[in-house]
Parts: C-alpha cells; sequence; structure tokens
C-alpha cells in the first residue's frame, strides 16, 4: 500500500470487486488517507480521503453500493459520533448523519432492510462497554435509537442468521470483565433477548456463520485461547468445537466460498502476530494447516475477494503500522 497502517477497514466493493482501504493508524498518527486494490491488475490507486482522520472504526457496503464508516478514534477523542459515506463511482467521501452516541469498538451489521444496526461499544466518557444500539437509514441519512443490549460490551461480535436476526456474542465490559453471553437482536421489534451463553467467555474473538446457519466462535481473551465452539441458533444450543492449533485472539476469521473458514494472524498474547494460519473443515469439525503468513502483524485487515482468494492487509511490527499485503489462495481440493 501507499500507506502504512493499522487500525484500518478494507471493505469489498461489490460493484467493481476492488477493495477500498480507509483511514486507520499511520507512522504519523490517525490518517484519513484511503487507496483502492484491483485484485485483476493486483495494483494499488489514491482515492479520496476521508473527511476525518480515524482509526478502529467500521466500514459497512450498503445496497446503494457506497461504504458507511461509523466511529472510531478521531481528532484526539477516545471515540467519535461522526459517520461518512464514500461513492465508489465519485471516489468522494461525504459526512453523514452523527451516531447519537460516539464509540469504538463497536460492531455494525447491515440488515435485511438495508439499514445498519450500530451496537455497543466503548462510549467515551461513560465506562467501557455500552448497552446503546442505534440504526443508520440510508434512505435519510440519520441515525434512531433502538431497543439496548441485555449486557454492556465491547470487543464483541455481530453476526447477522439467517433468519434476519443479528447474534451477538461475548466482549467485555468494565463491572463484569469477559463475557460468555449471548443475546439475539429482532429487527422487527426492535428488541432483545438473551439466548444460551457460551461454554466460556470470550472477547476479541471470532464469530462466523456457516453455510448451515450454525455459527463457529473461535480464540480471544481470556488467554489468548485455542477454544472454539458452535452454536446452533435453531434449537439454542451450543456444542464445542476442535480447538485451534495456535491460541490467538484479535485474528481474522473468513468464510471461504468452499464452506472451509480460514483463520488467520492474530496477537499471541506478547503482541506478536501468530504466523500460522489454519483453515476449519466443517464437514468433519477438524482443523488443518493453512500455510505461514508473510508479514502481517496485530491490526491489519482482512477481505474475500471475488476471486475467492484472501486479501490480508496493513498490521503492525513491534507496535509500528506496516504497508504489506498478503493474498491467500485457497486449496483446490
Amino acid at each position: 500500500m501507499s500507506t502504512a497502517r493499522r487500525l484500518h477497514t478494507a471493505t469489498l466493493l461489490n460493484s467493481t470487486g476492488s477493495v477500498l482501504v480507509a483511514g486507520g493508524i499511520s507512522p504519523s498518527g490517525n490518517t484519513a488517507s484511503a487507496e483502492v486494490y484491483d485484485p485483476y491488475a493486483d495494483s494499488w490507486s489514491p482515492t479520496g480521503s476521508l473527511n476525518l482522520a480515524r482509526a478502529g472504526h467500521t466500514a459497512t457496503p450498503l445496497g446503494s453500493g457506497q461504504v458507511l464508516v461509523v466511529g472510531g478514534h478521531a481528532s484526539g477523542q477516545p471515540s467519535t459520533g461522526t459517520a461518512e459515506l464514500y461513492d465508489p463511482a465519485t471516489g468522494t467521501w461525504s459526512f453523514t448523519g452523527s451516531l447519537n452516541t460516539s464509540r469504538v469498538r463497536h460492531t455494525a451489521t447491515l440488515l435485511d432492510s438495508g439499514k445498519v444496526l450500530v451496537t455497543g461499544g466503548f462510549t467515551y466518557p461513560f465506562n467501557p462497554g455500552s448497552t446503546s444500539a442505534e440504526l443508520y437509514d440510508p434512505a435519510t441519512g440519520t441515525w434512531s435509537p433502538t431497543g439496548s443490549m441485555v449486557k454492556a460490551r465491547m470487543w464483541h461480535t455481530a453476526t447477522k442468521l439467517y433468519s434476519g436476526e443479528v447474534l451477538v456474542l461475548g466482549g467485555f465490559n468494565g463491572n463484569e470483565g469477559t463475557l460468555a453471553s449471548a443475546e439475539l437482536y429482532d429487527p422487527a421489534t426492535g428488541t432483545w433477548r438473551l439466548v444460551s451463553p457460551m461454554p466460556s467467555g470470550h472477547y476479541s474473538h471470532t464469530a462466523t456463520r456457516l453455510y448451515s446457519g450454525s455459527v463457529l466462535v473461535t480464540g480471544g481473551f481470556l488467554g489468548p485461547n485455542t477454544q472454539t465452539a458452535i452454536y446452533d441458533p435453531f434449537n439454542d444450543r451450543w456444542t464445542n468445537a476442535a480447538p485451534l492449533g495456535w491460541a490467538r485472539e484479535s485474528h481474522h476469521a473468513t468464510l471461504l466460498y468452499s464452506g472451509q473458514v480460514l483463520i488467520s494472524g492474530g496477537d499471541n498474547g506478547d503482541g506478536l502476530t501468530v504466523p500460522e494460519a489454519e483453515l476449519y473443515e466443517p464437514n468433519w469439525n477438524g482443523w488443518r494447516f493453512a500455510g505461514w503468513l508473510p508479514g502481517n502483524g496485530p491490526g491489519s485487515a482482512e477481505t474475500l475477494l471475488h476471486t475467492g482468494q484472501v486479501l490480508l492487509t496493513g498490521g503492525s511490527l513491534s507496535g509500528a503500522p506496516r504497508a504489506n499485503v498478503s493474498r491467500y489462495t485457497p486449496p483446490s481440493e
């Protein structure tokens, strides 16, 4: 990439198959720069910069083809409530409605309605972990509160199920520490309900909806650990899955076209990347080695390309942002 960065976002632009990389922490601090990767030409090109330099934000592709960037660290504040829209047709950014609550370490999920559900996070100046949730309406460019979560949390995950509901798992808050609790958001009623908790607490973990509709949870703190579990939303039931080969947190999990799940990167607890990647095989509930990462450390971003390959961008080495880019090709069998 032209700019070394970590804690950025990398979003697939469905109209072109290119990847938009935006923001993050550069060697000189938070950056507003953005660039676009063309996987067919294996090349980068500059695009318009964000209006506000930010890191630790979320980026959600909308039905219109635009990308919604929300929150993060910005302007010297622990968290911001600003949001921006990227237009791929013009390569420009524009501010849209601001959140009702500033936040970082939150989640953003595109609902079947086309609205975006944002949940929890660190909401300055309050204690780490919030119950608040709100909805972005692309038709009006505005945010509205929706039902609050049962548990305050940040560093959690939010996964849309086939039912259209959103499953929120684990996380951390200042009062209870690491959470095992799980809850479901019903977009039809704007309400939350607790479901069966995970077998153990996780934060900075991953949660991936498999083709079966079940959700695979891997790694995270406390630890980092090798623990994995599978949630069956049809029967509200958890089962333990085969453990990871390497303990990790703040890692990536990408569902491949084959139905396998690629686990890569993450922190080993000492601020160093876990160089080994591994593949989850849902057919036999097991893992296999998927190769060595060539240098992308903690704070990187991972994106599934239209080609079926996986793009890994940026990250850090000993805390310093990196410009490295790696591309993973899944096995042919």
